[in-house]
């Protein structure tokens, strides 16, 4: 029974699409990707998921393949790109988002989400995707900063338990984010034009990062 490699497909995204133009951008292309390479998964993009307080939160793609349930977050944080050349034939104009401590606190944000959804599906399956060519990301904010916590520094190894809320005047991300799993983080290279990419894969009680 073939198993959804997401790792793989990103790899064989690169290739296509080294750039987006968006974070919806990149998640249609991906989604796509899964349509193409698993035509008999059902995909679905924002699908809507109820939680314990009864709101509802979406998640930016899922798939169900063999019984199984796949659960996906994206994140894509741009710089501006130095080349002005075309790439595969497109031009791309990306911002300087900045932003970067809402940007961390974002992405835990997402991986706490799926951790819940996984953990409501004995056979679910969850990641959490961030791409960027920022490469802030990958290096430490400093240790007095609101987004400390929230660090997505390559190679950190100690990505578990409360990491509290984030400070400052950041409206609408109060509230605290609790790992129930433990994460290793190490960014691998995205095509050619600059990117990175950190890949978590979620298990319930159980984490694993792809290398």
């Amino acid at each position: 029974m073939r198993k959804i490699d997401i790792e793989k497909l990103l790899q064989q995204l690169a290739e296509k699409r080294p750039v987006f133009h968006s974070e919806a951008d990149f998640q249609h292309e991906l989604a796509w990707l899964l349509h193409s390479e698993f035509p008999k998964a059902n995909i679905r993009l924002e699908k809507p998921f109820l939680k314990e307080n009864g709101k509802s939160e979406y998640v930016d793609i899922f798939a169900d393949l063999n019984d199984k349930k796949y659960f996906i977050e994206l994140k894509y944080k741009t710089k501006k790109l130095k080349s002005k050349e075309e790439i595969n034939g497109e031009k791309f104009y990306l911002k300087d988002q900045g932003a970067q401590d809402c940007g961390r606190y974002d992405f835990w944000k997402d991986v706490s989400k799926i951790e819940s959804r996984v953990a409501e599906n004995n056979n679910g399956l969850g990641y959490a995707i961030f791409l960027t060519n920022d490469y802030s990301y990958l290096n430490s904010p400093r240790e007095k900063s609101y987004s400390y916590n929230f660090r997505t520094t390559d190679k950190r190894d100690d990505c578990h338990g409360n990491l509290g809320r984030l400070g400052g005047y950041n409206q609408g991300r109060e509230e605290g984010i609790i790992l129930k799993n433990s994460y290793k983080l190490e960014w691998q290279y995205y095509g050619k034009c600059g990117f990175r990419f950190l890949l978590l894969e979620i298990k319930w009680l159980s984490i694993s990062l792809k290398n």
